[in-house]
């Protein structure tokens, strides 16, 4: 669909192992690349906050099982709008719910109400990741029994970041 000439387009950027030759933790994200680094890191030292908050405002709740928030963020994952048909309904199997702070560019009302210091970690990542119609930045919630097939972009100008807040089987 779209191209920027000279910017590399791979599946994964993460090298294979957390161990590099010169011991550096930097070049273990997209092989040195400073800029993904960064971003990288500053979402890894948010994890806590952004974790809190995802259980706050998307499952409502805290502390285990006990329910805290009766405000919560309402799902706007749409299979035929919201990235075009890369997210056809072949893509997944099951329950995929979305709960979007930035979606084609553009900030979602009432997010950061519920997620400031989400809102802030990414608002923090600046301005060159979240200005164009291809800009997203959301909770993802893949729930039991459901899966997403492997796949890719149409274009080399989204850089996916997945930040996993709970990982069953941990």
């Amino acid at each position: 669909m779209f191209s920027l000439l000279g910017l590399r387009s791979q599946p994964f950027w993460t090298s294979p192992n957390n161990h590099t030759s010169s011991g550096d933790a930097k070049d273990r994200v997209a092989y040195g690349d400073e800029y993904v680094a960064e971003v990288v890191e500053k979402l890894e030292g948010s994890f806590e906050d952004i974790r809190r908050e995802y259980l706050s405002a998307v499952m409502g709740i805290s502390d285990g099982e006990k329910a805290i928030n009766t405000k919560l963020l309402e799902g706007d994952y749409d299979v035929g709008g919201a990235g075009g048909s890369e997210h056809s309904g072949a893509l997944h199997k099951g329950t995929w719910d979305w709960h979007s702070y930035v979606q084609n560019g553009v900030r979602k009302d009432g997010f950061k109400e519920l997620c400031p210091k989400t809102a802030e970690a990414v608002d923090g990542l600046g301005s060159k990741l979240f200005t164009t119609p291809f800009s997203f930045a959301f909770f993802s919630t893949l729930h039991p029994r459901s899966s997403i097939e492997p796949h890719a972009s149409a274009m080399n100008l989204r850089l996916r970041v997945h930040l996993p807040l709970i990982v069953p089987g941990e």
